[in-house]
């Protein structure tokens, strides 16, 4: 009788098991859980730093699309509440600086982030400008991708609806770079504490006006001085996730979403962790081709073949 009784106790408890997987299994979503997945970087205080929600690469393209100058766009930048980035973890937000230059003939604005405590200056995007003939004007972001899991954007737009482009670049002039440091910040910046993601999303909404695209890759290749600074203040933690550091199983109740090589149903992930094998396999190929040919001269027995088919075709006269 015990033994019948620990029997159904066991059954019962399998059934709730399959039942509890079977309608779970629709809700999980795998974040990001592959080991080469983007670091999470964060300031000396442990404050994550995910440039799609510090700094959104929508909302800085609109804005300088919209500006007349690189000195208004990098006010704008200060004061419209996009900005959210802590380098250095003191909990108040970064003043972002916009320095000029031309690379290749191309405009660019390149946005700093400096420390408001440190004074260390941290890179975070490009933003290069590059007119067609065809009456268009294409604006780019490449983030820094320590800061950016997507890294680039661009839109096209007509050159009349730029006023950046209208009333600035065509214009003479001397290329921008601030004279202003984290002790004497412009009058228009003021020291804030660090946003909520909700506070920013919302600014973020108001302040994008025209859709942009993800690129794969950079839509116009720039490259300038700052792009490799980084303040020290700056940590990177290789174990976490490119969605800010989410790297546990979150719940979704309306569909299943798997992202991630550990993920069913990710081929983009294990597709692009498969390609890099393709060359892997053709090396090894590689060294035997040079062993085959040494053995090219055995076609000696060959020009005997030639020799034989004369002889066939007499024959057959």
């Amino acid at each position: 009788m015990h033994i019948q009784k620990k029997t159904f106790v066991v059954f019962v408890l399998l059934l709730a098991a399959l039942g509890a997987s079977a309608c779970g299994r629709d809700r999980v979503v795998y974040v990001n859980q592959q080991p080469n997945a983007q670091p999470v970087v964060q300031a000396a205080n442990g404050v994550q730093i995910n440039g799609q929600v510090n700094l959104n690469p929508d909302a800085v393209l609109n804005l300088a699309m919209s500006s007349v100058s690189a000195t208004d766009f990098e006010q704008k930048l200060n004061t419209s509440g996009i900005a959210n980035i802590d380098s250095d973890g003191d909990g108040q937000v970064d003043p972002l600086q916009v320095r000029e230059s031309a690379p290749g003939g191309v405009r660019t604005f390149t946005i700093m982030a400096i420390g408001s405590t440190s004074g260390q200056e941290t890179f975070v995007a490009n933003v290069p400008f590059q007119q067609y003939g065809n009456g268009q004007v294409q604006v780019a972001f490449s983030g820094n991708p320590l800061f950016y899991s997507q890294p680039h954007y661009s839109v096209i737009v007509p050159i009349g609806g730029i006023p950046i482009w209208n009333r600035y670049f065509i214009v003479a002039h001397p290329l921008y770079a601030p004279t202003w440091g984290y002790r004497t910040p412009p009058a228009y910046y003021h020291s804030a504490p660090v946003r909520t993601v909700q506070q920013v999303t919302t600014v973020t909404r108001t302040v994008t006006k025209v859709p942009v695209t993800k690129e794969a890759a950079p839509a116009i290749k720039v490259t300038t001085p700052n792009d490799n600074k980084v303040a020290s203040t700056v940590s990177q933690k290789p174990q976490a996730s490119a969605m800010g550091g989410r790297s546990m199983l979150e719940k979704n109740n309306d569909q299943t979403i798997r992202v991630g090589a550990n993920s069913p149903g990710a081929p983009k992930a294990t597709g692009a962790q498969t390609a890099p094998a393709a060359p892997a396999a053709a090396r090894p190929v590689a060294p035997s081709a040079p062993v085959s040919r040494p053995a090219a001269p055995a076609p000696a027995p060959k020009p005997a073949a030639p020799a034989a088919r004369p002889a066939s075709v007499g024959r057959k006269r």
